[in-house]
């Protein structure tokens, strides 16, 4: 029961999840806006922070996944080169996103400032793997 109500945002406020994820250096999602034309989709994610080789892009079953790691040490040492303060943080965040008929073969990527942009362009329609069939 515990555990079930612990998963339950509505017994548990926003602002212990916000205060937890403050006071622990951790956030488990980051901002992403997707936006779609006819041609296809551009997605764009705000991950500040992370290194580009930490970054993974996945595109799978008209599945997009972008997921990011880190990790954070910081250590200060006196003149004597003694140690007297040290932190560590590691973190992993992932997010999907259902984007249909991304053509897989053209998807780009890049990295720039801490906001990742994908452009995931459509199949042709006669790509789709839909199609029509007559009726004889």
């Amino acid at each position: 029961m515990a555990n079930e109500l612990s998963r339950n945002n509505s017994f548990f406020p926003d602002f212990f999840n916000d205060w937890s994820n403050n006071f622990f250096g951790t956030n488990n999602t980051f901002k992403t806006d997707i936006a779609e034309n006819d041609d296809g989709y551009t997605v764009t994610s705000e991950l500040p922070g992370f290194k580009k080789d930490n970054l993974n892009i996945d595109y799978e079953n008209d599945i997009l996944t972008i997921s990011a790691s880190r990790n954070k040490e910081d250590e200060e040492k006196n003149e004597n080169g003694d140690l007297i303060h040290s932190e560590r943080s590691f973190g992993q965040t992932s997010r999907q996103f259902y984007l249909k008929d991304g053509d897989q073969s053209k998807i780009t990527a890049k990295y720039d400032g801490g906001v990742l942009t994908i452009d995931v362009p459509k199949l042709a329609p006669d790509q789709s793997g839909h199609h029509n069939i007559e009726i004889n």
